[in-house]
């Protein structure tokens, strides 16, 4: 895999698709096929692996649809499942409700997978605080009855 990153890079002019994608304030259909074909030519990384390495590299637009940001959405939805294009989509337009709201003026999609993944890990490494995803979902639903 790391062959094949490197090999994307240099010679399939990855760089420059990894620096356009970081431009990007809208999340269409392109953006999505342009993650799936990067996800092919990097051997094991598959799509949300393909999502949390673009946004590593500065595509704050994205989110990785892992299994707990996919618990997070499908919850508030209220639906048994979900694709990782609508998970992005999601976290796309729930960044820029956010933004508009005027709570956070910098609320990207990055910002808010980094909150939802520290609080169903429960990994908050700087105090050692404990949550998990059930407690998450417990939240999300006594604020839906607010």
């Amino acid at each position: 895999g790391l062959f094949d990153g490197l090999q994307y890079l240099i010679r399939k002019n990855g760089e420059a698709e990894i620096k356009h994608l970081t431009t990007v304030n809208q999340i269409t259909k392109n953006e999505i096929a342009s993650i799936r074909a990067i996800s092919k030519k990097i051997h094991g990384l598959g799509f949300a692996l393909t999502c949390d390495w673009l946004k590593e590299c500065g595509c704050t637009w994205l989110a990785k649809p892992d299994v707990h940001i996919k618990g997070v959405v499908m919850h508030l939805k209220n639906v048994e499942a979900i694709k990782d294009d609508d998970v992005l989509n999601e976290m796309f337009a729930w960044a820029d409700k956010v933004k508009s709201s005027g709570i956070d003026a910098n609320a990207t999609a990055y910002k808010l997978d980094k909150i939802i993944w520290l609080l169903c890990t429960g990994k908050f490494y700087l105090d050692d605080r404990k949550t998990g995803r059930e407690a998450i979902y417990k939240e999300i639903d006594s604020l839906k009855k607010n």
